[in-house]
């Protein structure tokens, strides 16, 4: 069994020309593992783990759901029996609570709450080319315009860096789709995007769930299959989206609505908060979402100290897999890779 979270980021650094990659500063949604416009639904026994909880609207936790975040309302909350919040409760509007409920932190009941706009994206070129993956196949598939995308029961699909475009993108049971580690992976679809039972969408070593985007525009309900895993951020502004029973979601989920069924676990893994070297005066602004980052160090430089800024006590920082954050500098260029692994909290399963 599984008892860590982690998270992968990739540093460059290198001794000649100044190249770095910096995302975009984040929004109000990047701490939400998920977050809708109208309702958020955390269904009987389900749990978010170091994630928050919200709403442009309503939030309610089910019976023995647990948050262990923050819950965030710009409308009315209801929690059922025992359920409980690890973390703040927040509402514009009125919090309901049931017997045995607990919450650990700060309770604040209508006060005025500034919504999250969840962006949507009206640009995405497709082509003409469907791809249909039969019944226990193996593709690697190139970035690129496509139409429709099916992949039949048993199939496995290897995705690379770059941005993939669909009409419909549509996994059948018992589909894995594996994302080439770290790579910065983008799918935007039209109209229909399909997690079936047991399927499942990661990376194919530890990774960093900011590197995987998927951005469907469909209007239809979006259902997310029993005992399925997806690793990523998916982002469904239109949609009313569900989370079927037993499913892992790592990562972030937005929707219109969400509705996540009981017995379903979801986590917002690790942030590195920020990355710093001996040479500390040559690196640039580093965004805790981004997947890889670059700096730039004197050419005399033989060895680099290198750490990072963690989000929590007790999470776990390797460089290259080992607790040694001293590393030679062997010449023009250097690439290692910041791992944040967080021990997850005691009872709960991964």
């Amino acid at each position: 069994m599984r008892n860590t979270f982690d998270t992968v980021v990739r540093v460059m650094v290198f001794s000649s020309v100044l190249a770095f990659n910096v995302l975009a500063g984040g929004n109000c949604l990047e701490d939400f593992s998920i977050f809708s416009k109208e309702v958020s639904g955390l269904r009987d026994r389900s749990k978010i783990l170091y994630g928050n909880l919200g709403s442009n609207a309503y939030v309610e936790l089910g019976v023995e759901a647990r948050l262990y975040g923050n819950l965030k309302s710009v409308g009315n909350a209801t929690l059922r029996d025992r359920a409980e919040i690890q973390g703040d409760a927040e509402t514009g509007g009125t919090l309901t609570r049931n017997n045995q409920t607990q919450i650990t932190g700060m309770v604040t009941q209508n006060s005025a709450q500034a919504p999250c706009f969840i962006p949507e994206n009206t640009n995405i070129t497709i082509s003409s080319t469907d791809i249909t993956v039969n019944n226990d196949q193996n593709i690697t598939l190139p970035p690129g315009n496509y139409r429709d995308f099916l992949v039949y029961s048993r199939s496995r699909v290897l995705l690379k860096k770059g941005v993939y475009n669909f009409r419909k993108f549509q996994l059948e049971p018992d589909v894995q789709v594996n994302i080439l580690d770290n790579a910065g992976t983008e799918i935007n679809v039209q109209e229909n995007f399909v997690l079936s039972d047991r399927s499942s969408i990661s990376f194919t070593t530890a990774s960093n769930p900011n590197a995987l985007k998927i951005y469907t525009h469909q209007e239809i309900p979006l259902r997310i299959g029993v005992e399925s895993k997806f690793v990523g951020t998916l982002t469904a502004p239109r949609a009313e989206v569900s989370v079927a029973s037993r499913a892992r979601i790592i990562g972030k989920l937005f929707g219109k609505k969400v509705t996540v069924e009981p017995d379903v676990l979801a986590c917002n893994p690790p942030k590195v908060l920020g990355i710093h070297h001996s040479e500390g005066a040559y690196g640039p602004f580093f965004d805790p979402n981004q997947v890889e980052y670059s700096a730039t160090v004197s050419n005399s430089v033989t060895q680099l100290d290198l750490g990072s800024d963690l989000e929590r006590a007790g999470d776990i920082l390797t460089i290259n897999e080992t607790a040694n954050t001293n590393v030679s500098f062997p010449g023009d260029s250097l690439k290692v890779d910041f791992k944040i692994v967080r021990p997850v909290v005691s009872g709960y399963p991964a």
